[in-house]
């Protein structure tokens, strides 16, 4: 059967490789969610509107600073942010930023169910490979890299910073 062709509005971003990259974990960092509270977390994630989340105090503010700071006309930060969230989460999560402040970033979020490895989602192991394609990707790019302890971050930010020496702010 031939389908009809569709015609689509939509937006990308395109990061600039000679600018700095800002790495953002998601939960708890930018997103209050209580991963760590289970119930609570759940709670958070299923039944909360965007307008209902409540961010991290003073992260939107940081990184707006980040963005005016580390910029200028032809050359700006981009934002990569990362959560073991499901994708299905995605339109929830942008609005979320777009409402509070934040700047446009990427997402890179998780399938939900077990995955090769695991029974659940590593977060370690999720921001281990997004952190492994982006300094791939964008081999001259210098990275910031923002986390929280809930799901190890400092520990996975060390390992990439000691794997890609000079790389990291």
């Amino acid at each position: 059967r031939s389908e009809t062709p569709q015609i689509v509005t939509g937006e990308f971003l395109v990061p600039d490789p000679n600018a700095l990259a800002v790495v953002s974990d998601i939960d708890d960092t930018v997103l209050r969610t209580g991963l760590t509270e289970g119930f609570v977390a759940f709670k958070n994630t299923i039944l909360s509107s965007p307008d209902s989340r409540r961010p991290v105090p003073g992260m939107a503010t940081l990184y707006q600073g980040i963005l005016e700071a580390d910029s200028d006309a032809d050359c700006k930060p981009s934002f990569f942010y990362v959560s073991t969230g499901p994708w299905n989460l995605y339109e929830m999560i942008t609005d979320f930023l777009a409402a509070r402040g934040f700047p446009k970033g990427v997402m890179f979020l998780t399938d939900w169910g077990p995955q090769d490895r695991y029974v659940m989602r590593s977060g370690k192991e999720h921001k281990r490979s997004t952190l492994a394609r982006l300094f791939a990707s964008y081999p001259q790019t210098a990275f910031l890299l923002v986390g929280d302890s809930g799901q190890n971050d400092p520990v996975v930010y060390i390992e990439a910073a000691r794997e890609f020496p000079g790389r990291v702010k």
